[in-house]
């Protein structure tokens, strides 16, 4: 094990000067800019003409298309993912959407590829506030029969609008005709989503006339402030005389991670009166809306793995399962399982899972338990971003980071970026680099385990009470649920199986309990059931 202590990023004084000197020059820059523009300032009419004319725009109430397209996950790393090139899923889906109302219904089919292969259908609406799914969208609802409609969360609800009329630039047009901003020295428009929310802005090609993307700033839970952007290419004459895009691409920063190819474009489609109306009724919280809005990827990310929901962030559990170690969970639907660990010094959190609403339930519920000690530090299996996607709210609490060495780059990027949209001012805080077995503060060991879903995985081995932590090569229940999956599931839930029973062996460790990130607690001849499968 090795260590890094991170320095003050916030060199102010060697960095004034030359800030000050910048400014002067950009204000330069800035007046000539403007005067050069001014003769070239694109009007929104003359957009509205490219795409087809006010007349003809104004009559369109609703679009139906089809797509087909990939979900890339850039940010994961290890031999299986790279394998895909990145891709997690391939999809096709028929949309139908209002470009005056917040109304669409999607009707999804999906290749899941990574983390495990299956396919699945599912059908999406959203009337304005309120949205239901239902079919096989993910893991649960397509092995084990959970695919009757559901309501979605308001979070997971204002991601996929959001995302929606971002890939629509004739909504984004009818919308900005409303509410024109205009910036002259990018040639865009801007148009809000709401008080204290970053604007879209809809950028403008100055010989086409047409819209070349549309952007705005995310709150990514481990990238910070980060741009997303849907990018318009080959357009085409539509019904109409409309022109439309048939080829979007979704970036995420400079990261691909989506890509989709439109056919079968139409305006005012056939609607009745309960083309828009949720098979579920749920209740619509305006805070949580607002998390969907500024982290809209993070849920379509999610989605492309086979969770398509949003999760209840708030309902924490926390159970006694030996010596000074203690399981926090989250209800059935929540399934991902943590561990607060008592040591002479405060508590050990390891997995700080999801986000950073989920970390600060957590933490809420280990002050409350345990009142006279302190979050001194957490530990994680590995830096994949629904298992490390909160650590960025114990980074600001000042909490020492384990984790696995070939991450540290990474989590160098986590810690240097701006997390001002989620409200966190991230500390210089201390990164303990695990290469080889490390006691982790006198009470447990961090074990390095070779695997091909990652490179920096870590379990954590408890010799009192004989149990060991794992995330994603083993979760508790794989056994009695296997006859449900693929045979390509299968297969790598035995191979995993195989490779952490090799590793007990080698390490010379008793286990009897395994402690997993998802499914909890299981006896250790699970493991060995699913192995010889």
């Amino acid at each position: 094990m090795y260590h890094i202590e991170r320095t003050n990023r916030r060199t102010k004084s060697s960095l004034t000067l030359f800030a000050g000197i910048l400014l002067g020059i950009a204000t330069i820059f800035s007046a000539c800019e403007e005067e050069d523009f001014e003769s070239k300032n694109i009007a929104l009419q003359q957009v509205v003409q490219a795409v087809g004319g006010a007349q003809v725009l104004e009559q369109i109430t609703h679009m139906a298309y089809q797509a087909e397209g990939q979900f890339i996950e850039p940010h994961q790393e290890g031999e299986e993912i790279q394998s895909y090139d990145h891709v997690s899923a391939t999809f096709k889906y028929k949309a139908l959407t209002s470009l005056n109302h917040r109304q669409l219904l999607y009707e999804w089919t999906q290749e899941f590829i990574y983390p495990f292969p299956y396919n699945g259908t599912s059908t999406v609406i959203i009337d304005d506030q309120n949205g239901s799914i239902e079919g096989a969208h993910g893991l649960g609802s397509r092995f084990f029969g959970f695919d009757a409609a559901a309501a979605l969360y308001s979070s997971r609800l204002e991601a996929i609008l959001k995302t929606e009329i971002m890939s629509n630039p004739l909504e984004l047009i009818k919308a900005l005709q409303n509410e024109p901003k205009q910036s002259s020295l990018d040639q865009s428009f801007s148009l809000s989503q709401g008080a204290d929310l970053p604007e879209i802005k809809v950028h403008i090609d100055e010989e086409t006339l047409l819209p070349t993307h549309a952007s705005t700033v995310e709150a990514d839970f481990l990238l910070g402030n980060v741009t997303f952007e849907v990018r318009y290419s080959d357009w085409k004459k539509v019904e109409k005389s409309v022109y439309y895009p048939t080829q979007l691409d979704y970036y995420l920063g400079d990261d691909l991670i989506r890509t989709e190819t439109l056919s079968e474009v139409s305006t005012n489609p056939s609607i009745d009166s309960e083309t828009f109306v949720p098979h579920a009724e749920g209740s619509y919280d305006e805070e949580q809306g607002r998390y969907g809005i500024l982290s809209s990827q993070w849920y379509h990310r999610m989605f492309s793995f086979g969770f398509s929901q949003d999760l209840p962030m708030d309902e924490v559990q926390i159970s006694e399962v030996g010596a000074n170690v203690h399981l926090i969970s989250g209800g059935a639907e929540l399934a991902y399982v943590v561990l607060a660990v008592e040591t002479e010094n405060g508590i050990v959190l390891i997995e700080p899972a999801l986000n950073p609403r989920r970390s600060q339930a957590v933490a809420d519920k280990i002050k409350a338990t345990f009142p006279n000690q302190e979050i001194i530090a957490v530990a994680a299996t590995h830096h994949h971003m629904d298992h490390f996607g909160g650590f960025s709210y114990f980074a600001e609490q000042g909490a020492d980071l384990y984790i696995g060495a070939s991450a540290i780059p990474f989590i160098e990027e986590v810690l240097s970026a701006d997390h001002s949209l989620m409200g966190l001012d991230l500390q210089d805080i201390m990164i303990h680099g695990i290469s080889q077995a490390s006691s982790i503060e006198g009470a447990f060991q961090a074990l390095p385990l070779q695997t091909p879903h990652t490179e920096d995985m870590l379990v954590f081995y408890f010799d009192a009470i004989k149990a060991l932590y794992v995330g994603d090569i083993f979760n508790a229940g794989l056994y009695y649920g296997y006859d449900y999956y693929s045979e390509g599931t299968q297969d790598i839930l035995r191979e995993r199986a195989q490779l952490l029973r090799d590793f007990i062996a080698e390490q010379g460790i008793e286990v009897e309990t395994l402690l997993t990130v998802h499914g909890g607690s299981t006896n250790i001849e699970e493991l060995h059931m699913l192995a010889d499968r």
